[in-house]
């Protein structure tokens, strides 16, 4: 595992904590889609309801663990973009995680 993966995945793992606070209760699954242009001066955020009732909006906390996980990956000039991470409730009570990453050509 790289520096950069060790160093990011406490971010993955409080970037999750703080999104299910944003959920409405009764979600089974969401996606958060975030991006930052590579000056890094405005970051876009939103969580997608992905068909279900209610809408959700990025707590200040969620915020600045996305805002975290890009200064890191700036730091270590890997050129992210943006980010797709797909959660979904398993029925064992458990989420699942999925993370796409879109990066500068």
């Amino acid at each position: 595992m790289s520096d950069l993966q060790e160093l990011q995945y406490p971010i993955d793992q409080a970037i999750f904590a703080e999104l299910l606070p944003c959920l409405p209760p009764t979600w089974k699954k969401t996606k958060l889609v975030a991006s930052q242009p590579p000056s890094g001066r405005s970051m876009k955020m939103r969580i997608e309801a992905l068909g279900q009732p209610g809408a959700a909006s990025p707590s200040d906390e969620l915020q600045a663990a996305v805002r975290e996980l890009f200064v890191l990956n700036n730091r270590f000039n890997s050129g992210l973009l943006a980010i797709e991470y797909s959660y979904e409730l398993l029925p064992d009570g458990k989420w699942s995680f999925a993370g796409d990453y879109k990066y500068a050509d």
